[in-house]
């Protein structure tokens, strides 16, 4: 499938970019889109402005930094746990729970690169994971108010 960009930041806002997608990049721009229609309906951690103000900075980081593979090669930039760390912040102040492949998914980052990233992050006390509820195959991920804290004091200063 191929997706027509309004204009090329290099070539001017006359200019028109095709892009070749694959059907997961379809399912990512889908999702991507939902949740920014849902984003000013959102009353952020806690329902405080703050939180709001910066679960948008957050989600905004995620978006320009996927808007990125549209014009230079994903390897140049990989930050895997970075990603991971701002779509948890972002899920949680919507109030929505993740789980390994839902948070895969989401930074699009196979599921056994996200799981060697998991690792790495809650040896450094920044997430947790726990059992799913429901689906004893699934367990959930969340920041832990370290990670939390130190991303809000990140989110601050950006």
């Amino acid at each position: 499938m191929s997706i027509q960009l309004p204009h090329s930041p290099a070539k001017g806002p006359r200019s028109r970019r095709t892009v070749q997608v694959n059907a997961h990049e379809v399912e990512v721009l889908e999702w991507l889109t939902a949740q920014l229609a849902e984003a000013p309906q959102r009353s952020g951690n806690g329902g405080t402005r703050q939180a709001s103000e910066l679960a948008e900075r957050a989600e905004g980081m995620l978006r320009r930094r996927q808007a990125r593979d549209l014009y230079f090669p994903r390897s140049m930039f990989s930050e895997p746990a970075w990603d991971i760390l701002l779509a948890l912040y972002v899920a949680e102040c919507a109030g929505a729970p993740t789980t390994v492949s839902n948070l895969a998914l989401r930074v699009q980052v196979p599921t056994t690169s996200s799981l060697r990233w998991l690792g790495y992050l809650e040896a450094q006390a920044l997430i947790g994971r726990s059992a799913h509820p429901t689906d004893r195959r699934a367990s959930l991920v969340q920041l832990t108010n370290k990670g939390r804290a130190d991303l809000e004091a990140f989110l601050s200063q950006a």
